[in-house]
């Protein structure tokens, strides 16, 4: 059964009109889904889900390339119309309002992004943490990483699902994702990249139910700056781009600032960019070909 929200509820999210029940039609904009609660083994696994009250949902839109200092996404909170009181949690988004300023805008005519449902700090919106604090801002509660939204021009909306082929399906396709309310999963709110999680995603690529990966496309870095080379002692990896004179590279670089609770949570961290170069013989301060004596140099195939 459905419960409708409280007055406070609606008030942090805004004014939503009610739906017409699990089964009935959904109004424009509108995606209705499940969580599903964590069935794997690992002693990862929370004991206990969070109450069905506490649980928001946001859109991480995929963002314009930017400084690398920042992750690439942007954040968008989304009003849930209804949902049910007990697990699988039930519910029902309200998806109207356009992309925030810095989504990317593809030329075809549309935006994309992942859904992540979060318990919040009590600001109403989720929120990166800072590796410096001593706790998270915002607690990761459900995700799919395989799951994506299309924000049309027109306000209309498609969804890519996990095992659909990349085929595009209708917003009345019920979507599911997957509970991951244990502290390790909330890592991947800080504003660096935890190791893990890019290590599972670019390397293993292991089934979503692992739930290492996170809610986020680990291909997608922000560009190296142009003028700026990575910090030294970065790593660096390059490769040919397809001709002689042009080489991709990428360069990744760890912090010692976080917390000691970030750090016994969430281990390693990282940030990642990306660029291309002409003609490595060209002046200028570039890493490709990669000098040893100022960066760990590694093969490209090997990842970084």
């Amino acid at each position: 059964m459905l419960r409708r929200p409280s007055l406070p509820f609606l008030l942090l999210l805004g004014a939503c009109n009610a739906a017409d029940g699990p089964s009935g039609p959904l109004p424009a904009g509108h995606v209705r889904g499940t969580i599903e609660l964590d069935t794997r083994t690992s002693s990862l696994v929370a004991p206990v889900p969070p109450d069905p009250s506490d649980v928001r949902v946001g859109l991480a839109w995929f963002a314009e390339p930017g400084d690398p200092a920042q992750r690439p996404w942007v954040l968008q909170n989304v009003p849930i119309v209804s949902h049910s009181d007990s697990w699988p949690m039930e519910f029902e988004l309200d998806i109207t309002e356009p992309p925030p300023p810095g989504a990317i805008h593809y030329q075809l005519g549309y935006s994309q992004a992942k859904f992540v449902a979060y318990r919040d700090n009590g600001n109403g919106s989720l929120d990166w943490t800072p590796i410096a604090a001593d706790a998270f801002i915002d607690s990761v509660v459900a995700y799919h990483p395989h799951l994506a939204l299309w924000f049309f021009d027109d306000g209309g909306l498609q969804l890519m699902l996990p095992d659909g082929g990349g085929a595009l399906s209708p917003p009345d396709t019920p979507i599911t994702l997957l509970e991951r309310s244990d502290e390790r999963s909330s890592c991947h709110l800080l504003d660096w990249l935890p190791r893990f999680s890019f290590q599972a995603s670019r390397f293993s690529y292991p089934d979503p139910d692992e739930g290492d990966q996170g809610p986020w496309d680990v291909f997608t870095f922000p560009a190296c700056p142009a003028d700026a080379l990575p910090p030294p002692g970065a790593t660096v990896a390059c490769e040919p781009s397809g001709t002689a004179s042009q080489y991709q590279y990428y360069a990744s670089w760890t912090t010692s600032e976080a917390s000691a609770h970030v750090r016994d949570t969430c281990g390693p961290l990282m940030r990642v960019c990306e660029g291309r170069r002409a003609d490595p013989q060209a002046p200028g301060p570039w890493p490709c070909p990669c000098d040893p004596a100022v960066y760990t140099c590694v093969d490209y195939q090997l990842g970084i």
